[in-house]
């Protein structure tokens, strides 16, 4: 055998060892690299406001805090719970609860799509999540696209429902969906409902559809409704509604009637819901969709990615406070769908379909896709954050201060005092009871005995805030704005006790108050 003959079979022995790797990159190259980006992404990422204050519930709560009772919190308690393996997990590594929740909410979604690529690969269906641009995109807007909403808990909902929705998919085209993966995807869907009880509607028209599907009649539909995973996701949210009656009874005595007199009434006009941007880029995406698929073959995911998403859209309506996170599940499963589609056409064509229109199509509707994505992102990014706060309060205060606010800006508070290293010492996150109740008092006069009720909360919050400034001596503390100056001159004990500091700088309105040297400590 000739040197040039054993050249020859060296190299095509090298190829053939590497066309595995060449193929495995192909294959996972993109989806590494959006996931990769992820990563780094986060690690330069702050903390949203709501995780920063459910991760402070945590470390009162494990130094003994009572929720509801030492630690004022309008949620249920699942948003407290949810959070606290972060804080313990932080605790044992020595590392900051927030990277962890980071951790978590990443390998949570690993896990959510790899169980929906099982769950979709053996129904035989040939857009599994597992294809490189469906994976890719997945990805994108578990982990990228939530920008600020990151690790909220809409956010984990939504990457929760995603193995069910693939299970009511997989029912769609008649396959079985195996009894582990089945019971995996109730307990995700039960947790999301379990979150949020509105969230069920983002699993009950999937449910219904795949039900429906089953061409069986009235009987089959019924029998539809009632599968392995729609039974799990219904006892876990059983189960949650148990506990909260055995282990947290002050949730019903203290909190559930405060939320209903405050809380809840206090709503967005279904025109301004309508018109708030999560609604308008859920139905510009939904649109470009349906376009999208006209006259084509439709995937049952797809389908069913659709069918979530509206159900998600009905659920912000129905909390009616238009917030960009409480707005995400829909456009994210929206865009899940949509992103799906165009994934669909470009397999199309790639696999022979020489049309232009099959190429012009999907074309233009990911470049409209991109330009929506993008300004979606930019509203998931707003915050009521005061920007260079932080580093304001960090050069007049203590090192490790004790906290609070005189504000109702959630935002004000948190995560500022988790960025200095200090300890919040209220028990409330803001004023937000006081606040609410001036706007129902002063848009929907109530009768004698509510605003009696209403103003007894009133009371409430300022007894907590001036207790708390009492017994806790905090280092600093931080005036919202004018309109809350003019409340503290209106409240002459507050007022006296506020004597004890000074205003050592104010920041876009915001007054940083240091107590001053010779106070008591």
């Amino acid at each position: 055998m000739t040197d040039r003959a054993v050249s020859d079979i060296s190299a095509s022995s090298r190829i053939a060892r590497a066309s595995p790797t060449v193929a495995l990159v192909r294959q996972y190259g993109l989806p590494l690299s959006v996931l990769a980006l992820a990563i780094i992404l986060r690690a330069f990422a702050g903390t949203c406001a709501n995780v920063s204050w459910l991760l402070t519930i945590g470390d009162k709560v494990l130094a003994g805090a009572t929720p509801y009772v030492d630690v004022v919190e309008v949620n249920p308690p699942i948003s407290i719970l949810m959070y606290l393996p972060a804080v313990l997990i932080g605790r044992a590594l020595r590392i900051p609860p927030e990277t962890v929740v980071t951790s978590l909410v990443i390998l949570a979604t690993l896990a959510s799509l790899a169980l929906v690529s099982r769950i979709l690969a053996a129904a035989g269906s040939s857009a599994a999540a597992s294809a490189p641009l469906s994976l890719a995109l997945a990805l994108f807007v578990l982990l990228i696209f939530p920008v600020y909403a990151f690790g909220e808990r809409d956010h984990i909902a939504a990457i929760a429902v995603l193995p069910m929705l693939a299970a009511c998919a997989a029912r769609v085209r008649g396959a079985r969906v195996g009894l582990i993966s089945a019971v995996l995807a109730g307990l995700g869907g039960g947790i999301a409902i379990a979150i949020k009880p509105f969230f069920v509607f983002a699993l009950a028209l999937p449910l219904a559809y795949a039900a429906a599907r089953s061409r069986r009649g009235l009987r089959g539909f019924v029998s539809g409704l009632f599968t392995v995973e729609a039974v799990t996701a219904g006892g876990v949210a059983l189960a949650y509604a148990a506990s909260i009656i055995i282990f947290f009874p002050a949730f019903l005595r203290v909190m559930l009637p405060l939320a209903t007199e405050i809380y809840l009434p206090n709503r967005l006009p279904l025109t301004e819901l309508l018109g708030n941007p999560s609604s308008c880029l859920f139905a510009i995406i939904l649109v470009i969709s349906l376009v999208l698929d006209r006259k084509r073959p439709v995937a049952p995911m797809t389908r069913v990615l659709k069918l979530a998403a509206c159900g998600f859209m009905i659920a912000f309506l129905i909390q009616d406070k238009g917030s960009p996170y409480q707005g995400y599940p829909a456009v994210a499963l929206a865009l899940l769908a949509c992103g799906r589609s165009i994934a669909d056409g470009i397999a199309g064509w790639s696999q022979g379909e020489r049309r232009a229109a099959a190429v012009i199509r999907p074309a233009l509707a990911a470049g409209v896709l991109v330009i929506v994505a993008g300004i979606a992102m930019m509203w998931l990014q707003v915050n009521h954050e005061t920007a260079g706060l932080v580093e304001a309060a960090r050069r007049v205060a203590p090192p490790n201060p004790k906290v609070i606010v005189i504000g109702d800006r959630l935002g004000l508070g948190h995560p500022l005092t988790r960025e200095l290293g200090g300890r919040w010492v209220g028990r409330q996150c803001s004023l937000w009871i006081t606040d609410y109740a001036e706007t129902l008092l002063q848009d929907e006069p109530p009768d004698a005995g509510r605003r009696s009720r209403i103003e007894s909360y009133v009371k409430f919050d300022y007894d907590m805030l001036r207790e708390d400034i009492i017994a806790n001596r905090p280092d600093l503390i931080l005036v919202e704005n004018d309109r809350w100056r003019e409340w503290i001159v209106q409240h002459d004990e507050l007022a006296r006790l506020l004597q004890s500091y000074r205003e050592a700088d104010r920041l876009e309105g915001v007054s940083i108050l240091l107590r001053k040297a010779d106070s008591p400590a």
